[in-house]
């Protein structure tokens, strides 16, 4: 049996999702990347905030953990808050709204990254 390098431990994770990216990609690629990057930076700033850290993204996917699902809902109110202003400053077809799924459940760490069913759980509630 492999060596245990890992914890477990209870956590909330929110998984957040750019909505329409890959057609805002197919409208002008280099200003969606710079968008999303505006926007991810506001989301790890929220999460940050209020006690939370981003842990993992993957294309225009993003990944928060918080100790406290209270505090993990209130970010999540905050970075909508902001994205929403930002979005209306900009032209209907170039909006970039952001859904996200909140869970708490037991997860593995390992290396700064969390695995689990309940990680996957709050990627399917999105």
């Amino acid at each position: 049996m492999a060596e245990r390098n890992y914890t477990r431990q209870l956590a909330t994770i929110i998984s957040i999702d750019a909505v329409g990216f890959s057609r805002l990609m197919g409208i002008d690629d280099e200003l969606a990347v710079a968008a999303f990057e505006e926007r991810r930076d506001i989301i790890a700033g929220s999460c940050g905030a209020f006690g939370g850290r981003t842990f993992g993204d993957a294309g225009d996917s993003i990944m928060a953990e918080f100790g406290n699902p209270i505090e993990a809902l209130r970010a999540a109110f905050d970075f909508q808050a902001r994205i929403a202003a930002l979005n209306a400053a900009v032209a209907e077809n170039m909006r970039m709204p952001f859904r996200a799924g909140i869970n708490t459940g037991d997860v593995i760490v390992r290396g700064g990254r969390l695995y689990g069913d309940d990680v996957n759980i709050a990627a399917r509630l999105q």
